[in-house]
């Protein structure tokens, strides 16, 4: 009688536990992202219009600090990699290797006006509740936009605006930059020492400092999502860092930080946690007894 009361056991724990994996996959539904702990996923292609920036200073593509390829110094936190009086940075280069997209100084003598980062994922297996989310920070002195009327895509100073479109369809822009130019933001370095600076970035009325934070807007359902950032930075002490672009198709929020899409339990998933656990409480009691 035992080893049939065993047996049930066993198949009851190894039922629930294929449920609950397999449910818990279902409910997070990642559908597509880039620059994730430096991998992506349904990334149909990325590229920049920007032309190649002599200065090491200057800066609009994708980096990693890995001793590889000049980063601009405004963009990376060297205070707790053996340089302490480091005034800027976004990235921690002692402990923060991967990949990110950092805009520096676009107005200088290679360039002028607006240049464009675009990327375009595969969206077609998402059915509904499609989210776009992206983690942003900036650091600096910025300068406000002085045209007139104020127009996010013909700027003298600094700007940056997030675009979408699904299948070829009109641009939407849906996150735009503004600067308290009366304002002030203090920053926490990487060894914990702070920097207070005047006119900080904003983004859609969400104060920016040199930690990354997530903002995210609901898209159309459809094939393919293009996301183009469109870009203006008039000076070499300003730094913008992108990184964890990620579609979603759930009402779940994004793994916390930006780390690898992990997916979230569902309520199935939950219940089958629970009868997982219970499975498994009764048979450990069985055989103890």
């Amino acid at each position: 009688m035992k080893k049939q009361h065993g047996s049930f056991f066993v198949i009851s724990f190894f039922a629930a536990l294929v449920l609950c994996l397999g449910s818990g996959t279902a409910g997070a539904q990642n559908i597509a992202w880039d620059m994730v702990n430096s991998t992506s996923q349904n990334l149909v292609s990325y590229s920049t219009d920007a032309p190649p920036f002599s200065s090491p200073a200057d800066g609009f593509q994708k980096y990693t600090v890995d001793g590889v390829m000049s980063i601009p110094w405004t963009l990376v936190d060297d205070t707790a990699n053996g340089i302490p009086a480091d005034e800027l940075g976004i990235i921690d280069a002692a402990t923060d290797s991967r990949e990110f997209f950092g805009v520096v100084d676009t107005e200088n003598g290679e360039n002028s006006g607006p240049v464009n980062a675009t990327w375009v994922f595969d969206i077609s297996s998402a059915v509904d509740n499609v989210q776009f989310h992206v983690d942003l920070a900036a650091m600096g002195n910025f300068e406000l936009e002085h045209t007139s009327p104020p127009d996010p895509y013909d700027t003298i100073g600094d700007s940056f605006v997030w675009s979408y479109q699904v299948d070829g369809g009109s641009l939407q822009p849906f996150l735009f930059s503004d600067v308290d130019e009366d304002g002030a933001q203090t920053y926490t370095m990487a060894d914990g020492t702070t920097r207070d600076l005047d006119d900080p970035l904003y983004v859609n009325g969400t104060i920016m400092s040199n930690a990354f934070q997530t903002f995210s807007a609901s898209v159309p359902t459809g094939s393919q999502l293009t996301v183009v950032l469109t870009a203006t930075a008039d000076g070499g002490s300003e730094g913008y860092g992108v990184r964890n672009l990620m579609v979603t198709a759930s009402d779940e929020p994004p793994p916390a930080g930006g780390g690898e899409p992990i997916p979230a339990l569902s309520s199935i998933g939950m219940v089958s946690m629970a009868l997982l656990l219970m499975a498994g409480g009764i048979f450990l009691f069985r055989r103890l007894h």
